[in-house]
């Protein structure tokens, strides 16, 4: 399963696509990917658990993340520190740029207003 990167091209006020690389590496369906240009990583996850840090200029893979028990929903990369934040399950994993673990936060896995607590009223 692959990641697509494209190049938008801009003129006259139109808009096209040209595709500038596909990066292989993951064995199951990509299902989350997150970009940060200011520290040039893309971030792709997929539905084994596996999280790969692209270098956005050399498009090649530069770390790849110990599987995930659950595969990740979501990755966020924040541009200011290039914290690496990946949604796991009921967990959160915070990573610097470099793939070195930070914290983990894990949720219970029903929270209030998941079913159990009674509806809001007016």
């Amino acid at each position: 399963c692959t990641v697509g990167v494209w190049t938008l091209h801009k003129a006259n006020h139109r808009r096209s696509f040209s595709r500038r690389a596909r990066l292989c590496g993951h064995r199951a369906a990509v299902v989350c990917v997150a970009v940060c240009k200011p520290f040039s990583i893309i971030a792709s996850g997929s539905a084994d658990g596996v999280v790969i840090l692209w270098d956005l200029h050399r498009l090649v893979p530069t770390r790849h993340l110990r599987r995930l028990p659950v595969p990740p929903t979501a990755i966020a990369i924040g541009e200011g520190m290039g914290l690496i934040v990946v949604a796991s399950g009921c967990s959160l994993l915070a990573l610097t740029v470099n793939a070195q673990p930070l914290t983990r936060l894990t949720l219970p896995p029903t929270c209030p207003g998941d079913g159990d607590a009674p509806p809001h009223t007016a």
